[in-house]
C-alpha cells in the first residue's frame, strides 16, 4: 500500500513506503494549538512579504522577489486544477496541473449528512465530479476516491470537513487577500487520487493578510 506525506499544496511531496499496516490520515496540528508540526522533508512555503502575487500567471523562469512564495490563480472548483506558480531561488516556476477541461458545478445541496469530524461520509460523488471541493455552512466537501491512503476501490465519495469560523465559502487563491490573520482552514487537503496526477484538496493559513500554503499537514 502507498503513504504519503501530502504538503497543502501542489507542491506536494509523495514516496511509497512498505506498510505493514494499514493506514487513515492524518493531519499535524494547525497553528496556535501548542503542538509541534511534523515537517519531514516538507517544501517551504511562505505568505507574500515584499510583494504580493502577480494578478495572473507569470512566464515560467521570470524574476520574483519573495522565495518559496506559491500563488494560484483561477476559479476552477477544483483546487489543484487551477494555474499556479512558486517563486523558487529568484524566478517563477510554473507547477500548474493538466486537467480534464470539463468544469465540474456544486451541487445545490449538501451531498449527505456531514459527519463533523472529516473523513468518509459515505455520499458517492461521479468521475466527473472528481477533484471538486464545495462549502455548505462551513463544511467542505471534497469528491475523491481517497483519504490519504484509505480509499475505496471503484467509489468516488465526498470527504467532509469542518471549516473554522472565517474560511471562505469558495477555496481561496494562494496569495489571495484575507482579513482574519491566524485562521487555519482545511479544504479536505488529503483528499487523494493516486491514479491521476493533479492535486485534489489543500489547507491554509492567514499570514500577513495573504492565504498562503499550509505546509505541515500528513496524510497516511
Amino acid at each position: 500500500m502507498k503513504s504519503s506525506i501530502r504538503f497543502t499544496s501542489p507542491l506536494a511531496l509523495s514516496f511509497a513506503v512498505v506498510m505493514l499496516a494499514s493506514a487513515g490520515c492524518s493531519s499535524a496540528s494547525p497553528p496556535g494549538d501548542g503542538q509541534a508540526a511534523q515537517t519531514s522533508e516538507a517544501v517551504s512555503t511562505a505568505a507574500p512579504s515584499k510583494d504580493p502575487c502577480p494578478s495572473s500567471l507569470p512566464r515560467n523562469g521570470t524574476s520574483c522577489s519573495d522565495d518559496n512564495l506559491l500563488c494560484s490563480w483561477g476559479t476552477d472548483p477544483r483546487f489543484g486544477c487551477r494555474e499556479e506558480a512558486r517563486c523558487n531561488a529568484g524566478a517563477w516556476e510554473n507547477l500548474t496541473y493538466s486537467c480534464p477541461s470539463h468544469e465540474p458545478s456544486c451541487p445545490e445541496r449538501a451531498p449527505g449528512e456531514p459527519d463533523g469530524g472529516g473523513g468518509l461520509n459515505g455520499s458517492t460523488c461521479s468521475a466527473a465530479d472528481l477533484g471538486i471541493t464545495c462549502v455548505y455552512d462551513e463544511v467542505a466537501y471534497t469528491c475523491a476516491p481517497c483519504d490519504g491512503t484509505l480509499c475505496l476501490a471503484a467509489k468516488n465519495v465526498w470527504l467532509a470537513g469542518n471549516l473554522a469560523a472565517g474560511c471562505p465559502a469558495r477555496v481561496p487563491n494562494f496569495g489571495q487577500a484575507c482579513t482574519s490573520n491566524g485562521t487555519y482552514c482545511n479544504y479536505n487537503v488529503c483528499a487523494d487520487d493516486q491514479l491521476v496526477d493533479w492535486v485534489f484538496g489543500a489547507s491554509f493559513t492567514c499570514e500577513n493578510g495573504f492565504w498562503t500554503a499550509y505546509a505541515d499537514s500528513i496524510c497516511l
